[in-house]
């Protein structure tokens, strides 16, 4: 997740735990703001779990997907499909096309998934800052 907007959020409103993983997992760049990643497992025909990543090299991954705090949200809250948002250019993919391929229809449903559950944004619960 890209251009998080961490300078915007009251960041002292936030619970311990939330401060403590904003401070360990989000990582301000050059050239893309505030970086958030997270590793989530895909085997075959499964998932496998997800976590926060501190560094990307940490995780073996055979794809990256990446996208704007607003891409995402947009995602989570279903106003928009992974494909459709691959095809506009608003999510980036880098990888092995392999793998990519052979996980596309898990990556589908793994962000269908997602998008069911009630999320609540930090960046909208903690304005200020």
């Amino acid at each position: 997740m890209t251009e998080m907007p961490v300078d915007e959020m009251d960041v002292d409103a936030m619970p311990e735990y939330l401060r403590a993983e904003l401070e360990r997992y989000v990582a301000e760049t050059d050239d893309r703001g505030y970086v958030g990643r997270a590793y989530c497992g895909l085997g075959y025909q499964r998932y496998t779990g997800a976590r926060l990543v501190e560094d990307p090299d940490e995780v073996d991954t055979g794809f990256v997907l990446s996208a704007t705090t607003e891409k995402w949200k947009s995602l989570l809250r279903r106003e928009q499909g992974i494909i459709d948002g691959l095809m506009a250019g608003d999510f980036e993919l880098e990888g092995n096309m392999q793998k990519i391929l052979q996980y596309s229809d898990a990556a589908v449903r793994l962000t269908d998934l997602a998008g069911s559950v009630d999320a609540e944004f930090a960046d909208e619960k903690y304005r200020g800052g």
